[in-house]
């Protein structure tokens, strides 16, 4: 084995990785071998080091007031999801009436009632728009074939 094999395996070999007997001849070439002996003992020794410091650093990190913090999150997670049950859980003929009373409502809202005489009502032209705000920053331009409707949305986000 020559220097140069041992410094291709030398991670494997402090991590005790190789076969056996890859392990073995590594051994024999750095007990024969000064320099890579002494690479061997400085890698050692630095990773002792590292794992000492990390050690050190994590006791004195401060976790008392983690599992008080995991638990508030999983209780409002566990809301979320007792919600979308309950939802869930709603008949059909329940969602199928509300969705019905929600229409009468928009169409009621919508309705015109007949002008007063002598009473002009502004009428809406044919091409009108309908400006909406919406979060994000880009632009979509979408044009509606059967009826020709262009729809335009900005998306717009103000720095405070």
């Amino acid at each position: 084995m020559t220097c140069g094999d041992v410094e291709t395996l030398l991670d494997a070999f402090l991590d005790s990785e190789l076969p056996p007997p890859m392990l073995v001849s590594v051994a024999r070439h750095a007990a024969t071998c000064t320099s890579c002996d002494g690479t061997i003992r400085s890698l050692t020794t630095l990773r002792e080091r590292l794992a000492d410091t990390v050690r050190s650093d994590a006791e004195g990190i401060d976790l008392s007031g983690l599992w008080t913090q995991v638990d508030a999150a999983i209780d409002v997670t566990e809301r979320r999801r007792r919600w979308t049950q309950r939802a869930r859980g709603v008949p059909m003929w329940a969602a199928a009436g509300m969705a019905a009373a929600a229409a009468t409502v928009l169409v009621l809202s919508n309705l015109q009632s007949t002008p007063r005489p002598g009473v002009q009502v502004a009428r809406m032209p044919p091409n009108h728009a309908y400006i909406d705000r919406l979060a994000g920053r880009d632009v979509l331009l979408r044009r509606e074939v059967k009826d020709g409707t262009t729809l335009i949305w900005v998306n717009n986000v103000e720095d405070y």
